[in-house]
């Protein structure tokens, strides 16, 4: 198959990528070879040996090469020249076959055979078009009309929304709008929006848009203090390490989350209720102000929901 041209602008950023893929290499193995550099970028031997002749001369001067096998050896103090600090989630995730600066392909079966992930569950993909018209809606301060499939209820309805933020609890993207079919402000997963309707250039609005209500979506705009600290049922030393590991000074570490995501927080760290049925070690984390953020849930939010005033 013949190569395609690419433009001079195009060979730089190529070779950028190339040069980062050594510098990542030499870091985290400690070596590099020609052949690495083939395999991973569908070049030449030659190029190959450019790039590398190129990270030599710019970067690393004092690269040794073994002469017996060729590979491209880093001293034991070497340091990244291209990426500070080095990024090691990303490189873990390009060896369990993620995307880093190089195909899933390029990583060695040595590899694949020793590191695993847990299959995440699959979301329905968020619909472009949709999301396109929240976006412009956002920005032009105006409502609309999408169909939106609740969990709740069994077909998709048409609801008149008025955005005005987004949010991801980690999982998933939501909208943050004004929901005309509950008269209040809520949360519509983005993935869940089936289809939105041309009204015209102006949106053929209904009414006026709230924009006077965004100031007083009081889920929103009140952070709540979420005080976390160690199960205070770990031993000293257990307890120590739970601290360091999540960077907690004098033994607590807050942070502020909205009030509308305070529930999505608390899911995804396990800790929506008190954990009395678990041993300590596995469950690490606790929720030193509880009472102050359990108060803090809308009652609708609440397991089981509970009436609103």
């Amino acid at each position: 198959m013949a190569r395609i041209a690419l433009t001079p602008l195009q060979l730089a950023d190529e070779q950028y990528r190339r040069l980062l893929f050594i510098d990542r290499e030499l870091f985290w193995q400690g070596q590099v070879t020609r052949r690495q550099i083939q395999a991973a970028f569908d070049v030449t031997e030659g190029t190959a040996r450019n790039d590398l002749r190129a990270y030599r001369e710019r970067y690393a001067p004092d690269l040794a090469t073994n002469p017996s096998t060729g590979i491209y050896e880093a001293s034991p103090d070497f340091e990244q020249s291209l990426e500070h600090p080095p990024n090691a989630e990303a490189y873990l995730a390009w060896l369990a076959g993620g995307p880093l600066v190089t195909p899933p392909s390029a990583v060695g079966s040595e590899w694949r055979d020793r590191i695993d992930v847990t299959p995440e569950l699959e979301r329905r993909k968020i619909e472009p078009i949709c999301l396109q018209a929240i976006l412009r809606a956002l920005r032009d301060g105006k409502e609309i009309e999408v169909a939106y499939r609740s969990p709740h209820e069994p077909e998709a309805r048409n609801v008149w929304i008025y955005p005005h933020a987004l949010s991801n609890d980690t999982f998933r993207w939501s909208v943050r709008c004004w929901r005309y079919d509950h008269g209040r402000w809520g949360n519509l997963v983005l993935d869940r929006i089936e289809d939105v309707f041309d009204r015209g250039p102006d949106g053929d609005r209904r009414r006026d848009p709230p924009a006077d209500r965004v100031g007083r979506d009081a889920e929103w705009n009140q952070l709540v203090p979420v005080r976390l600290g160690p199960n205070p049922g770990l031993s000293p030393s257990a307890r120590q390490a739970v601290e360091e590991q999540y960077g907690m000074q004098d033994g607590e570490r807050v942070l502020m989350v909205r009030q509308c995501q305070v529930v999505y927080f608390l899911k995804r760290y396990q800790l929506e209720e008190p954990t009395t049925q678990k041993a300590p070690h596995q469950a690490p984390l606790v929720v030193v102000n509880r009472d102050q953020v359990t108060a803090a849930i809308p009652p609708r939010m609440r397991i089981p929901p509970e009436p609103e005033a």
